[in-house]
């Protein structure tokens, strides 16, 4: 109707001849604009309406509709909508006046979306002095973060008396991104110097110091804050929902929950509600805790309770959240969810299309899959950025192929050295080519790779060093050890320390460097140097966490110091309970089903150093408290607790229990994660897992418990080199049978790896486990009843350690092994399938290591 109408209505409809009108004319034409803007907003493929209607249209009535829908869209925030729009356009060879161009490309950066910016950027013609078109330049630049570019196109928007006050706002900002809060400083005094009567001239307004705190935020100078907020107020503003979200993002990346919890209330009591922006920067907070239920909480309660409409950024969260947990079934359930159209306002773009290549790298796929992945997306027409690249090296490295890393990065650079690229190196991309080399061994190599970050002049992170200082780590040697340390004290001892920048998802700097040698030294049993280096850590500055505390905690249980152990545990449980105190959120519910997610996951590696510390003493009533206490404050237990706690029952001479904990935990647990992982919908109603009244109708099966197993997921990630080999050998064979079949579907191959992947192995009795229950078993055959184990420095129970052999303990022996048969049978099925197994590899051994001890 509008393009029959367009001679009557067009004019009113546009906004470059919107302004033809006036008066009451315009104030109508303006209304109406914006109810047909809300119309046309709700087309979901723009470009299948204008091909099929083109011969119809003509070019020049196709250019109206055409602009008048990229309006509308960018209207309502749907810059990708709006780009398809005008990529049609273009396919057709119809013009879009630069006008339209430049508000588009302001909408694409205000989505995030800066490379698809970039390029539709850089096919304007350069060298234009167009007002508009240089602001929207420095503001896209400004928001890549590129200053040099920035200040260019300042510079010439000065020479010209164009500047503005958020001109000189975005040129700060082109710092700020980077981090560079010092810089800013220095220009926003040039800028708005302070007066002689203590004031600011030239009025600096809200927008500038937002920027200023938002350099803070992200160089991690949280103490420079309260001096600009102090400002701030002085110069007459109040703080709004973008400075309380630059402090929160501040100590949220620092590790400050308590100050980002504190900001929050401020937030709640404030006049301004919470936005898009602000549930991004807690639901990320969230994903680098691993707590994919707390993401998953906070989504729907934004979207619900809120009314915010969900975003691309929203649902990337969502799905990096799955991907840092390693729980791969969310992952698949997000992409398809976005995939099958069920929120046409989300489109997938190079940043989804990225973190699902992060899954395929964190699961262990087989370098041929991500590279056929990377590969597609060209097909897609979809253009890599920098990170995906990265993931490309990490997989090339990860699968032993340095020298396709290194073809891989010289690409790479080549193409980052173009003007219009959107690709940069950075400190990320070397530092996974060096940890590769030194993977490999060839340090040489590697030390080449350090040396051309120098020459580029890039910072080294907390997390080269820590790449670094782990190969010394992983030598296991006391001269290697030196080497290291002797490199940690010259960096400590210079006084400026630009590394030790907070990042997103990272232990703290200090514990990066100082942890590899923790580690090591733990490994050595040496615990005196353990305790040293843990002095030093803390007089450098290094906060105590659980990661540096359980160090000193595992390097006096392996070395039998169990008084110490004792002493240390209660501090490591206090920590664990602050920990879970601080997550960040707006509003739980006392009915939310993960109200306790964080509680399984937090101390489950401390708790199995200590019950395992315990039972080597002979302690076995005190574990019996301790896990009682656990359970008293709400932790739950993973499947390493579990089987640590069924070797200690076999060690008390509780065999009937430990079989009990096979039994009826770990093997029910490894169904229901087994059966979960299978299932998968394709085209699902919700985004969300945990939700359970937004699971689809073939998994209301699904309950909390399903929560605790995926909790466990997250160890895999420390397993991806092994998956490799696993995957290539078990999964290729059925990703190529598939390829034709599924050729459109990118995450078919995750849905297959996800399968093969220790998923659920996750929960299975752990092999040295099973040597135990089957050194205890041969023992009650022989006729020898459990007894328990008095302190023997770590030593497991054999037939030595049990009653004096009698003929009334024989028959009761017999009696319990019948029992165990009749009233375990999977368990004891399980154990025969491991007896025959080990009778294979032992030969004639077997006896030796099971029935008489080692």
């Amino acid at each position: 109707m509008l393009a029959r109408e367009w001679l009557s209505v067009g004019s009113y409809l546009l906004k470059s001849s919107g302004q033809w009108h006036i008066g009451t004319s315009q104030v109508v034409g303006a209304s109406f604009r914006k109810a047909i803007h809300r119309l046309l907003s709700r087309i979901p493929r723009p470009a299948v309406l204008i091909s099929s209607n083109f011969t119809q249209w003509g070019p020049e009535l196709s250019k109206r509709i055409g602009e008048l829908l990229i309006d509308a869209y960018c209207h309502d925030q749907l810059p990708l909508h709006a780009l398809e729009t005008f990529n049609e356009l273009k396919k057709l060879q119809v013009s879009i006046p630069l006008d339209t161009q430049l508000r588009l490309i302001r909408a694409l950066v205000k989505e995030d979306t800066l490379g698809l910016a970039k390029d539709l950027f850089n096919t304007i013609p350069r060298g234009t002095t167009y007002k508009h078109y240089l602001q929207t330049a420095l503001f896209l630049f400004a928001h890549c973060g590129d200053h040099r570019r920035a200040e260019s196109y300042y510079n010439s928007l000065h020479q010209q008396k164009f500047v503005n006050e958020r001109d000189i706002g975005l040129l700060m900002h082109a710092y700020g991104t980077q981090g560079q809060a010092e810089r800013v400083r220095i220009m926003f005094n040039d800028f708005f110097p302070v007066q002689e009567d203590g004031h600011r001239a030239n009025e600096p307004g809200i927008q500038h110091f937002g920027v200023a705190i938002y350099a803070c935020a992200i160089g991690g100078q949280i103490g420079e804050i309260n001096y600009w907020l102090e400002e701030m107020v002085k110069a007459g503003h109040r703080p709004n929902i973008i400075i309380f979200n630059s402090i929160m993002q501040a100590f949220a990346r620092s590790g400050d929950m308590a100050s980002l919890r504190a900001v929050l209330d401020q937030v709640k009591n404030s006049d301004y509600p919470p936005t898009a922006v602000t549930y991004v920067l807690l639901m990320t907070t969230l994903a680098h805790r691993r707590d994919v239920a707390g993401v998953e909480l906070l989504y729907k309660e934004a979207v619900e309770e809120r009314g915010i409409v969900p975003n691309r950024r929203m649902v990337n969260t969502l799905m990096n959240a799955h991907v840092i947990a390693g729980s791969w079934k969310g992952v698949i359930r997000v992409f398809d969810y976005i995939r099958s159209d069920a929120h046409p306002r989300i489109r997938l773009t190079i940043e989804l299309y990225t973190t699902l290549l992060k899954a395929y790298v964190l699961i262990g796929a087989p370098f041929p899959v991500v590279s056929k992945i990377f590969s597609k997306l060209e097909d897609l027409n979809v253009k890599p950025d920098s990170y995906t690249f990265a993931l490309l090296i990490q997989s090339a490295c990860d699968a032993g192929e340095m020298e396709i890393a290194w073809e891989i990065f010289r690409e790479m650079d080549k193409l980052a050295q173009s003007w219009t690229s959107n690709l940069y190196i950075d400190v990320y991309i070397l530092t996974i080519i060096m940890a590769g080399y030194l993977r490999a061994g060839k340090r040489q190599k590697a030390k080449a790779v350090y040396d051309e970050l120098v020459a580029r002049q890039i910072q080294p992170s907390a997390v080269t060093f820590s790449v670094m200082l782990t190969s010394y780590g992983n030598q296991r040697s006391e001269e290697a050890m030196r080497i290291a340390e002797a490199f940690i004290n010259e960096l400590m001892n210079i006084p400026e320390r630009p590394w030790a920048s907070p990042s997103y998802g990272k232990p703290l700097a200090h514990e990066l460097v100082y942890g590899p040698l923790l580690k090591g030294y733990t490994t050595l049993h040496k615990a005196e140097d353990v305790e040293r280096l843990h002095n030093d850590y803390s007089a450098a500055g290094g906060v105590e966490t659980l990661g540096t505390l359980s160090a000193l905690f595992d390097v006096y249980r392996r070395t039998y110091q169990i008084e110490n152990v004792k002493e240390m545990w209660p501090a490591i449980f206090a920590l664990g309970v602050e920990y879970v105190k601080e997550t960040p959120v707006i509003n739980t519910s006392k009915d939310d089903p993960s109200a306790n997610r964080l509680l399984n996951n937090i101390l489950c590696l401390p708790l199995s150093i200590y019950i395992d510390a315990l039972s080597a003493a002979g302690e076995h009533e005190e574990i019996a408290r301790v896990w009682k206490t656990f359970q008293e404050h709400g932790f739950s237990f993973d499947s390493h607790n579990w089987n640590h706690l069924a070797v200690t029952l076999i060690r008390a001479g509780q065999l009937e229990r430990a079989f009990q904990v096979v039994e009826h935990v770990i093997l029910p647990y490894q169904d229901q994660a087994r059966d979960l992982i299978a299932s998968r919908n394709s085209t699902p109603n919700s985004p969300l897992m945990y939700s359970l009244e937004d699971l689809d109708k073939d998994e209301e099966e699904f309950n909390t418990t399903s929560i605790e197993s995926q909790a466990q997921l997250k160890k895999r990630a420390s397993w991806r080199l092994p998956s490799i080999r696993r995957n290539k050998r078990h999964a290729m064979p059925q990703l190529e049978e598939g390829e034709d079949a599924h050729a459109d579907d990118l995450a078919y191959p995750m849905h297959v790896l996800h399968q093969i992947s220790p998923a659920w192995n996750v929960w299975k009795i752990h092999i040295a486990v099973k040597r135990v229950f089957l050194r205890a078993i041969e023992d009650l055959r022989e006729g020898y009843l459990p007894h328990p184990v008095g302190p023997r420095r770590g030593q497991l129970p054999h037939s030595q350690d049990f009653m004096d052999d009698n003929q009334e303990t024989r028959a009761e022996a017999k009696e319990l092994f019948r029992q165990l048969y009749d009233q375990y049978p999977r368990t004891y099925s399980l154990l025969q399938e491991f007896e025959i197994k080990e009778k294979r590899r032992l030969g004639r051994s077997f006896g030796r290591k099971y029935e008489y001890g080692d």
